[in-house]
């Protein structure tokens, strides 16, 4: 699969997240941010990361290895201008951790698959919901 197909199924899995907990969602990858999601009069700009499992090597644990970074050029940390969140999406396992884009001080980050579950995604969306409201207050 190619890093476009990749990255495009991680916004579609990282959407259904957002429905399934209770908001509204678009998918707008043209405007410098992956997904809007929206409920009432609210709304929070998400950036995607999607990212296939790293097998093991010289004894490291299999993780998935995420960028974080934006740029074509020289990368630089994604920060509030560019998103308010930051999906860390598993293709394999269809599920998703999200963090307030305040919380992201790292240009790559590895997490274990076992770090992925329905209840991490569920209890990582409230965390960023509240973090993102509470940031713009």
């Amino acid at each position: 699969m190619t890093a476009t197909a990749t990255g495009l199924m991680g916004e579609m899995i990282a959407a259904a997240s957002v429905i399934d907990n209770g908001w509204a969602v678009s998918h707008c990858p043209q405007d410098g941010i992956d997904l809007l999601a929206f409920k009432d009069d609210c709304f929070i700009r998400i950036e995607v990361k999607t990212a296939n499992m790293h097998k093991e090597i010289r004894r490291r644990t299999p993780s998935y290895h995420f960028n974080c970074c934006k740029g074509g050029g020289e990368k630089r940390l994604i920060n509030r201008s560019d998103a308010d969140a930051l999906a860390l999406c598993n293709p394999d396992e269809r599920l998703v951790l999200w963090l307030p884009i305040t919380a992201v001080s790292f240009k790559t980050r590895r997490i274990v698959p076992s770090a992925f579950t329905r209840r991490a995604e569920m209890d990582s969306w409230d965390k960023m919901v509240a973090d993102v409201l509470e940031m713009r207050t």
